[in-house]
């Protein structure tokens, strides 16, 4: 109370004069703010990736029955739900007390303790019959007050609204229901030396061949029956030391080494080593393997500020320091929620090692692709399952047939992505690879569906159903298909575009390009079975000798589509300037699929550089899409624009210029990817270029900046950047964006 009633000696000169000098309430609270600003409150320093911030309000609730109460030491919670890995984590200065709740609220029970640190919730939960809620009493280890409450009621409102609401933020902040991230660790049978830290033959025990940066805060466990070791290396995977003693209990990273008596202060990296705890033959790594867990926490603003570089950065002359993205693990939705990134498939250059990223701060090592990789579609189905298609654009052939096609592979997550599975489909057709991310999505309800992206080397264009196992080729169905009847130089069908889901309605979109034969937009309202052509505002509505519609190049040319609640959003995919516009249509009433009948020529995109638009990424901080346009007439620049929805105006924020070794030839510029973010967070766009490209060359970022060269390198591709951040700004009505990189 001491801090209670020094603010108090502060503010009574003013209560006393509010009544005669009303005017003085300004000077008032200019003196509160800076009373604020003397508060020692708690510190607020840890926000966790995949966190739900516990959102408090001031009170109590009943240990009896979880009835609401007043309190201004207490602070509550909603109803939260919880599963079997959800924890409820304290810093220090904080506790908290659990009340559980049955499904329909009403109650199951409370433990009659505070806990700190960290619990899991399903441990405790498991007492109370029926438990399946939670909600959290919260409040300071010392039980000081919480709303710092005066009897000064002229200021009543001052005190209140300011002081007592922060306390509240930033205890809420300090008390987070987290999901834990599980690090996927790839293992070899073999040992490593206690005394060297070198690798050596063993066949019962099994070691880590990657180096993981060391996180104190990273947690270890281990399941009954194995035990493991903790090898320590420098900076320069220089070793430091390894535990003389077998480990059975887990903890985290920092506790089990302060238990062991070792100096952390050098460690740069470590590897592990689990055997059974008797010593038998290991048979199987990934049985072993996962009776051992590591998993960390993630800061995720910490990520995007670590994450990005100077853009003075060099490219690695040995054209192998570089990664790119690849294609992410996405989980869908249909409730309004945009689809979330849940983690990134990398690849290195040149080696064919791939790696997962969270926040594309840290990376861990998964596989070595065996085939060329720049030949390949990589996707990530909602398990984690990994799998690649050969990309029909990649045929050097001029035989046009689907005897070209070859069989997929998969990597599935079950065994640590440890094992390359080829699935022979025999004589049966065989999927072909998609065009960048765009034409491959994970719908809502598990499934997947893509689309092929060919060009004259396979007879047909396939749009693909998969849903269940992978390996099995029974589970891959092919649920619409077009023959390919363009060539090089002459126009109808050409190949497939894109897949995408409506998340506020579950309807599937696919397009299809590039002319006004070719160019279509199909729906589907049962996840991608059936598909139904919509009809163009500029079609004649004849079906042709291919036994559909003919397309329009204007309004179904297409890479993306932009979901909004009131409204669908496209670019045109076409350099025509009379063509080339961000479209705008509303959803039929009664259906929900897009209707044609009402789309709007929202905003002329100027054709500048023979640019068209490869995507579009939502910004919704600043309610703008980002036209991420692309050239392929090799241009010396172009520029980068976004159109304002609630102004309705297009902005350009930058331009892109070649780089200084082909300006004489110019070259392809702008944002034809390998991956692109639809649906960023904070107005920053990552994206992944090709590392090689394939006979067309088109997927290789040719834009100056970062060290890029734009020469050929040994083994394959071109020195350069092979991935992109794009940051938006806007201050009042001014735009502008920065280029970052991540690896």
């Amino acid at each position: 109370m001491a801090l209670f009633n020094t603010l108090k000696q502060i503010l009574t000169p003013y209560a006393n004069k509010i009544n005669a000098h009303t005017e003085e309430i300004e000077e008032i609270q200019g003196d509160v703010s800076e009373v604020k600003a003397d508060l020692t409150l708690l510190d607020n320093t840890v926000c966790f990736t995949e966190a739900k911030n516990v959102s408090l309000e001031l009170g109590v609730l009943s240990l009896a029955d979880g009835s609401e109460s007043a309190s201004y030491t207490r602070s509550r919670t909603g109803f939260l739900t919880f599963d079997d890995e959800t924890q409820v984590v304290a810093e220090s200065g904080a506790k908290y007390a659990f009340r559980f709740y049955k499904a329909d609220d009403t109650w199951a029970g409370a433990p009659t303790i505070w806990y700190t640190g960290t619990n899991t919730v399903k441990t405790l939960a498991s007492t109370y019959t029926g438990a399946v809620k939670m909600r959290l009493v919260c409040a300071y280890s010392d039980d000081r007050d919480i709303q710092q409450q005066t009897t000064i009621d002229a200021l009543e409102h001052l005190i209140t609204t300011s002081v007592a609401e922060n306390n509240i933020e930033i205890l809420g902040n300090r008390i987070t229901d987290i999901e834990t991230v599980d690090i996927p660790l790839i293992w070899k049978i073999g040992s490593i030396g206690v005394n060297n830290g070198q690798d050596g033959i063993s066949t019962t025990r099994q070691r880590t061949p990657d180096y993981f940066e060391y996180n104190p805060n990273a947690t270890i466990k281990i399941d009954t029956g194995v035990k493991y070791n903790i090898f320590a290396y420098g900076s320069q995977h220089d070793f430091l030391w390894g535990f003389g003693n077998w480990q059975t209990t887990g903890g985290t990273v920092e506790s089990v080494i302060d238990r062991n008596n070792k100096d952390a202060s050098a460690v740069k990296y470590l590897r592990y080593s689990v055997a059974y705890s008797d010593d038998a033959t290991i048979t199987n790594v990934i049985t072993l393997g996962n009776y051992f867990h590591l998993s960390e926490k993630w800061n995720m603003q910490e990520c995007y500020e670590k994450q990005e570089r100077s853009d003075r950065i060099s490219v690695s002359k040995s054209g192998t320091g570089n990664f790119s993205i690849r294609c992410a693990k996405e989980q869908s939705y249909t409730d309004g929620t945009a689809p979330v990134i849940e983690w990134f498939l990398l690849e290195e250059p040149v080696t064919g090692r791939f790696y997962y990223s969270k926040n594309l701060k840290d990376k861990f090592y998964l596989f070595t692709f065996p085939y060329e990789t720049y030949r390949y579609s990589f996707g990530i189905l909602q398990n984690g399952d990994i799998i690649a298609c050969l990309d029909a654009d990649s045929i050097e052939t001029e035989n046009k047939s689907d005897a070209n096609r070859e069989n997929p592979y998969v990597f599935l997550a079950s065994e640590n992505w440890a094992i390359c599975h080829e699935v022979d489909f025999g004589t049966d057709l065989k999927p072909c690879g998609w065009l960048s991310n765009c034409g491959f999505k994970v719908l809502a309800n598990g499934s997947a569906i893509f689309c092929e992206y060919t060009r004259q080397t396979t007879y047909t264009a396939n749009v693909w159903k998969l849903s269940g196992d992978p390996t099995d080729k029974s589970n891959w169905v092919v649920t619409k298909s077009f023959v390919v009847t363009s060539t090089d130089n002459s126009t109808l069908f050409k190949h497939c575009h894109m897949v995408m889901q409506d998340f506020y309605t579950g309807i599937c979109y696919m397009a299809t390009g590039d002319d006004n034969v070719g160019a279509m937009l199909w729906a589907s309202t049962d996840n991608g079975q059936t598909w139904t052509q919509l009809i163009s505002p500029d079609s004649d509505g004849e079906v042709n000798e291919y036994g559909y519609i003919d397309g329009s190049e204007k309004y179904c040319r297409m890479l993306t589509m932009t979901f909004t609640e009131d409204y669908i959003y496209w670019a045109s995919d076409t350099p025509t300037a009379s063509l080339h516009y961000l479209f705008k249509a509303e959803r039929d009433e009664t259906t929900g699929v897009l209707d044609y009948s009402t789309v709007t020529d929202y905003v002329n995109i100027p054709a500048e550089s023979g640019a068209s638009t490869y995507g579009t990424a939502y910004l919704p901080e600043i309610n703008a899409i980002l036209l991420l346009d692309r050239c392929d007439t090799y241009s010396q620049s172009m520029p980068v624009r976004l159109v304002d929805l609630t102004s309705g105006t297009l902005k350009t924020i930058g331009t892109l210029y070649v780089t200084d070794n082909e300006k004489a030839t110019g070259a392809s510029l702008g944002f034809r990817t390998r991956f692109s973010e639809w649906y960023p967070f904070n107005c920053f766009v990552r994206v992944g270029y090709g590392l090689r490209g394939n006979h067309y060359n088109n997927d290789i970022n040719h834009n100056r900046g970062f060290g890029n060269t734009g020469t050929w390198i040994s083994g394959g591709g071109k020195n350069n950047i092979n991935n992109l951040g794009v940051q938006v700004f806007k201050d009042g009505n001014m735009y502008g964006m920065q280029l970052r990189t991540f690896y």
